[in-house]
């Protein structure tokens, strides 16, 4: 495929350059040859009752939380709890 000869040629030029411009090299190869994976440093900010919270534990409870209690009451008071014997 074209691709394919052009990601090639780009490697192959790459390569040929290095000695007169390593820094380019290196650049454009470090991320290949890290083995230390990034680390995910994003925090997530909920609003709870007015006030913007980034504390991760509190976020992680009040979504959990949500999820947990979303479907409560859904076919009101006549649906059998599953503890409840049918």
């Amino acid at each position: 495929m074209i691709i394919n000869q052009a990601i090639k040629n780009y490697w192959n030029a790459m390569c040929e350059d290095m000695n007169n411009n390593p820094r380019n090299f290196y650049n454009t190869f470090a991320p290949f040859l890290r083995t230390k994976p990034k680390k995910d440093k994003s925090i997530i900010s909920l609003n709870i009752q007015g006030a913007t919270h980034q504390d991760q534990n509190l976020v992680a409870r009040e979504i959990t939380n949500y999820f947990c209690s979303i479907a409560d009451h859904i076919g009101g008071t006549d649906v059998c709890c599953i503890t409840e014997a049918l």
